[in-house]
Formats: C-alpha cells, sequence, structure tokens
C-alpha cells in the first residue's frame, strides 16, 4: 500500500520508494541507499541493473529493479493525470513577443470565427457587413456597360459578388426563420445550414432574375450586374493582362454555364413564378439531410404541407399538366444542388468570387 503521508512526493530529493526484503515498502533516507549512490558505484542489492534498459538502479517499485526514467516512463503512461500541460502546449517559458505576422494572422483568424447570435443579432449583424462593403468603390468608369434586353449592365466583380452573397444569407436566415424547426435549431446548426442555404437562396433569386431579364448566355445577379461564359466580356484591360487571366478564362464559364443550365435555363423554359421559388427556398431547407433530427416530424409536417400547397397551385394554374407541373418543379431541386457545387469550386478560383 502507498504511504499516507505526502512528504515523500514532496520532498526535495528524488527519492524513490523500493521494496523491502520483507515485501514492505520503505523509503530510501540516507547517503548510504542504492537510490543516492553516485554514477559509477555499484549496490550490492541491484547488481543486475534496471531490468528494462540495464541501467542503474533507482527502485523496485514494480518488483523489479527499475532506473530513475523507466520509472517516470511508466507513471506518465499509465496516469495520465502526470502529463502535465507544458507536455502539451509546448515550451515551459514561450516567448511572448510576438512578431507582427503572428499578430495579423491571430486578427484574421478570430475575425473570419467572430461568433454570430443567430437568435439576436444575426440579422444587425450581416447588414452591417454588408453596410461596409456599399462604402467601397464600385468601379464605374473602367468598366463598361452592356444593354441587355434594353437595360444598362456591367460586369460583376468581387464586390458585387460577395455583397450579394451576405445579402443572400440575410434572406436566407430571415426566410428560415419563419419556422418553428429552424428557430428551434442550435446556434452551431443555423450557421451549419446557412452555409449551404445561403448560396441556394441566393441561386434562386438570381436564377429567376437571370430568366426574367438576362440574354442568352449571361447570368444576373440581383444588383444586376453580370457574369458571362465568356470571361473577358466587360473584364476592364489590366485585369484581362494579369498572369493568371488565362486561367480563371478556363474556369469561370464553368460556373457561368453550370448555373445557367441547371437554373436560368429551366426557370425561363418553365417560365417559374414568385410563387414556385417560395416553394423551392422552403422544399430546399427543410430537407437538407441530417439538420432536422431532432425536430424531423415538425419540418416533414411543414414540407408536406408545402408540397400540398404547390399541387395545388399547379392545379389552379395548370389544370391539364398540374402533377407534370408539379414533378417538374420539385425536380429543379437537385439542378440546384447541382449548381451550388459549381458555386463552390469557383470560389477558388474566380475574381470575382476570390474573397468570399
Amino acid at each position: 500500500m502507498p504511504p499516507t503521508s505526502e512528504s515523500h512526493w514532496f520532498s526535495a530529493s528524488p527519492i524513490a520508494p523500493i521494496m523491502s526484503s520483507g515485501g514492505l515498502m520503505t523509503y530510501g533516507g540516507t547517503s548510504s541507499s542504492p537510490e543516492l549512490s553516485p554514477p559509477g558505484t555499484s549496490s550490492t542489492q541491484f547488481d543486475d541493473g534496471c531490468a528494462v534498459c540495464g541501467d542503474r538502479v533507482n527502485g523496485k517499485r514494480y518488483g523489479a529493479p527499475a532506473c530513475l526514467g523507466c520509472i517516470k516512463c511508466y507513471t506518465v503512461g499509465m496516469k495520465a493525470s502526470a502529463i502535465q500541460r507544458r507536455d502539451v502546449m509546448g515550451p515551459r517559458k514561450p516567448k511572448t513577443k510576438e512578431t507582427p505576422i503572428k499578430q495579423e494572422i491571430h486578427r484574421e483568424f478570430f475575425a473570419a470565427h467572430e461568433t454570430v447570435n443567430l437568435d439576436g443579432d444575426l440579422y444587425a449583424h450581416l447588414h452591417r457587413k454588408v453596410g461596409a462593403d456599399a462604402t467601397m468603390p464600385i468601379c464605374r468608369t473602367s468598366c463598361p456597360y452592356l444593354k441587355l434586353n434594353g437595360t444598362n449592365h456591367r460586369r460583376a466583380r468581387a464586390q458585387d459578388v460577395n455583397s450579394m452573397l451576405k445579402l443572400g444569407l440575410i434572406d436566407a436566415a430571415t426566410w428560415g426563420n419563419q419556422f418553428e424547426p429552424f428557430r428551434r435549431l442550435s446556434t452551431e446548426d443555423k450557421k451549419h445550414i446557412l452555409t449551404e442555404f445561403g448560396f441556394t437562396f441566393m441561386l434562386v433569386d438570381q436564377g429567376f432574375k437571370t430568366a426574367q431579364k438576362a440574354e442568352e448566355g449571361f447570368w444576373l445577379l440581383q444588383n444586376d450586374t453580370f457574369m458571362h461564359e465568356d470571361y473577358f466580356l466587360g473584364l476592364p484591360e489590366d485585369d484581362a493582362k494579369k498572369e493568371n487571366a488565362a486561367t480563371k478564362a478556363k474556369l469561370h464559364p464553368l460556373f457561368v454555364n453550370e448555373s445557367l443550365n441547371c437554373v436560368g435555363y429551366p426557370f425561363r423554359t418553365l417560365q417559374i413564378d414568385e410563387f414556385e421559388c417560395a416553394v423551392l427556398k422552403t422544399v430546399l431547407l427543410l430537407t437538407q439531410q441530417g439538420i432536422f433530427k431532432e425536430h424531423s416530424d415538425a419540418a416533414r409536417d411543414i414540407s408536406n404541407r408545402c408540397m400540398q400547397e404547390l399541387m395545388d397551385y399547379a392545379q389552379r394554374k395548370h389544370p391539364d399538366a398540374a402533377a407534370e407541373r408539379f414533378g417538374t418543379v420539385i425536380l429543379l431541386t437537385s439542378s440546384i444542388r447541382c449548381s451550388i457545387n459549381a458555386l463552390y469550386n469557383q470560389t477558388r478560383v474566380s475574381d470575382s468570387l476570390c474573397t468570399i
């Protein structure tokens, strides 16, 4: 049994416990003990050395001769509390003076991971973000305007796309907050769902505007700026001469064509209206996998009611082909999700999406 007194553990000398010949635990306290034998001296009691590594024996606490190193390793391995925080965190005396680069990294990290209360100040927070973007200068003289269906439009730049994404996030959060299953989600779940649904909401709005106003090959944002499959169309000359322009010119059409083929052109062909856009947004919100597990019944009930309202609407608007219209609209949810993947990929390469 270990000693009841804690004097051994606080002793200034590293004296380890040993087993006496009678099997009782004793502690060396004299200079003649094996524990305090200087290097190079031999002990008649532990002539064989450490049973593990052969080093100078420091005790027989575990039944076999062991050196101090093996005892410490065994203690740490068997006792999690023996691991000190400095062993995990790094050096005992880290440098307190950070370089400007490290300080900048820390600021950027915490700014990127800023905590937002989605139940309270989310909308004010996002509006502040959008308001800050609105104060940034937008290129007007260097960006040529094109006339599309009788109205002037300029090429979308990074600020346009970023602002529209943030506005889409505001609208997505506002839309989701109409439904109790969304309101009852944890903050982390809300953040998780909005990372995708913000894109979804934006693509539906942009697809609707594109179907209503754009010409062939043009994709319109909510603020009427355009993106075209021709990367250089409407691009300022200085940007067209940049080193990475050729690479972007190959990748940019992938997003535009995917958005047009999956969302814009189907919306135009089917003449999707605002009511059907609302249904698509609601269905896409409530059918995200793994989000509404704890509120699955409520989410399913709202989704089913939404489907029923869409069927009733289709029967009024398309009495001869209500079922076909209903199925076609619902199938658009898959196309929209495909377009979201293209948007994710484009954020890595496009000058319009590089700062998202």
